[in-house]
């Protein structure tokens, strides 16, 4: 019988970080050796190609490290990853003060992505949950329509999203995202979601149109939990994906 160990979940998403932080950082020097740009299709696709293939190393990480008899409590664990992050921060503003890119990646890491996955993880997913299940297996892990819809979910989201900003060079040229540097030479006025939108849109109109998005997801992941939700719950009957062999049964 597998028991919910709740610092379990932690120690894989930290694990992943790790991994995947220096396998996807080794695809800029391929890049810069053969002169593509990270914002071209060329420099994206392998940029993409890398963070995928980074994926089976972890999840072979994962595999191989051993169950915790006595898992470290929460607060250990919690304070072991702020002391990480302070670290990390304290040697990027020693070593690149001036660069945007740390107060960016910290604001989308401690608040638009905390958001966003509270949200869409937290409430829409076990809400769809609820509502239809986890039929399904792999391996140890069980899953239903909700992790798919609920990833749907959250590209439709972002769907009209207007970033990266626009910033446009003295010949009008090409799209950086917000995290470039915003005093290299030449540059005209940009656009951002703060001010307009590419189409010249005001800013507040996709905020607004955003809001009313996921309230109204919100409001109907709760209807279809009501409907849906029965006494004799399919979450409780898991078909296995991965099944033994005919004649390989315990």
């Amino acid at each position: 019988m597998v028991t919910h160990q709740p610092g379990r979940a932690m120690e894989a998403g930290c694990t992943a970080l790790v991994v995947l932080g220096p396998l996807s950082g080794l695809m800029f020097p391929f890049l810069a050796a053969w002169g593509w740009s990270p914002y071209g299709w060329p420099g994206a696709w392998i940029l993409a190609l890398g963070y995928g293939a980074a994926w089976p190393v972890v999840a072979i990480i994962l595999c191989k490290q051993r169950p915790v008899e006595e898992p470290s409590s929460q607060r250990s664990q919690t304070a072991g990853l702020l002391i990480g992050l302070g670290i990390a921060v304290a040697l990027a503003a020693l070593l690149r003060p001036h660069a945007p890119l740390v107060a960016t990646v910290l604001n989308t890491l401690f608040f638009v992505g905390l958001g966003e996955e509270l949200f869409f993880r937290g409430y829409v997913q076990s809400r769809l949950n609820e509502a239809f299940g986890r039929p399904y297996q792999l391996w140890s892990a069980r899953f239903g329509p909700g992790m798919i819809l609920a990833a749907l979910l959250f590209g439709l989201t972002h769907v009209l999203n207007p970033a990266p900003a626009v910033k446009r060079g003295p010949r009008g040229e090409g799209s950086i995202p917000p995290w470039a540097p915003a005093t290299s030479p030449g540059d005209s006025p940009r656009l951002n979601a703060a001010t307009a939108t590419p189409d010249g849109a005001p800013g507040w109109s996709f905020v607004a149109a955003s809001s009313a998005v996921v309230v109204t997801m919100s409001r109907l992941c709760s209807i279809i939990g009501g409907i849906r939700q029965e006494p004799d719950s399919r979450a409780d009957h898991a078909v296995p994906l991965v099944t033994p062999a005919p004649g390989m049964g315990p």
